[in-house]
């Protein structure tokens, strides 16, 4: 069988987690390649022989990005500090699994063990046995992308933000004498 393509969507710094991209691609093993798609500041990581393959992509186009996302099979958040998780959202719009570090803005938007997985920070063991766990069970994998597409367009799409926006300021406005 082809091998599990998981996509990582950040920049390379240590608070998007660009320094645990080699551990995790190493836990991984070599039924996954990982694409990360990043500006490529800094040395690219030295994966093991035994880790998962590693490609990098950079200067996208939206619907280059767009396409990155459909083709993957998981989208992984190495991020360690998130405002707002929106590479994990736009992976849950396109029907994907989301794995990521338990940090705010990610546990905002990803539902533990059902659009997706939430692990220790820094465990990228913990993060590969999720994605490992993934590959072996592809009924369950596309159960988690289905509700995720389904909790993006619930919860965070365009006409829910509007919507809250114009309540918001309606409120504001009843407020005033």
């Amino acid at each position: 069988s082809r091998p599990s393509r998981i996509l990582i969507v950040g920049n390379m710094s240590r608070r998007k987690g660009g320094d645990l991209i080699a551990p995790f691609c190493n836990a991984l093993g070599q039924d996954f390649e990982v694409t990360v798609v990043a500006g490529l500041r800094g040395d690219m990581p030295d994966v093991s022989p035994r880790g998962a393959s590693l490609g990098f992509l950079k200067g996208l186009s939206e619907s280059a990005l767009i396409d990155q996302y459909q083709a993957a099979d998981i989208v992984v958040s190495l991020s360690r500090h998130e405002g707002f998780g929106y590479t994990a959202l736009e992976g849950m719009a396109c029907g994907k699994p989301v794995v990521a570090f338990r940090v705010s803005g990610l546990k905002d938007v990803i539902e533990d063990g059902e659009t997706g997985f939430l692990v220790d920070v820094d465990d990228t063991a913990a993060m590969a046995r999720a994605c490992q766990a993934l590959r072996l069970d592809p009924t369950r994998a596309a159960e988690l992308g289905a509700n995720g597409r389904e909790r993006s367009v619930r919860h965070f799409s365009e006409a829910v933000a509007a919507a809250a926006h114009l309540e918001l300021y309606q409120s504001l406005l009843d407020s005033q004498p």
